[in-house]
């Protein structure tokens, strides 16, 4: 089976973000493939995406050449509805793409959160 590189760089594409509501916006993705360390924002498309954060970038991430499996993890998301989300964001890589299927633990209530989507270079 060949072999994926890795990602680096900066990627940006549109995700569909839920914690009882849901919003779309537009996920970026700074890979640092040297440090092996990933920044991630949430940003654009519904104004409350504005009001979802990512706190303690960077993060570590881990990356499966064979699979694509790309994994960002410890993430902690600041969130619009009280309670916050935590968890390891999955991914699949193919080379040129991400597509982000991710479901968070939630931290302080009942409601996970979800990320859905894709990401790309510019």
């Amino acid at each position: 089976m060949a072999q994926i590189a890795e990602p680096s760089g900066t990627y940006h594409g549109n995700v569909d973000v839920q914690k009882g509501l849901a919003f779309s916006c537009v996920i970026g993705l700074n890979v640092n493939s040297t440090s092996d360390t990933v920044s991630v924002s949430l940003n654009s498309g519904s104004p409350f995406c504005a009001f979802l954060s990512f706190s303690g970038n960077p993060y570590s991430y881990s990356f499966n050449s064979t699979t694509g499996q790309f994994i960002v993890h410890n993430v902690y998301v600041n969130t619009i509805t009280s309670g916050d989300c935590a968890g390891d964001i999955s991914a699949t890589w193919n080379g040129t793409q991400f597509t982000i299927d991710a479901t968070l633990p939630p931290v302080n209530d009942d409601q996970e959160c979800s990320i859905e989507g894709t990401a790309t270079a510019p």
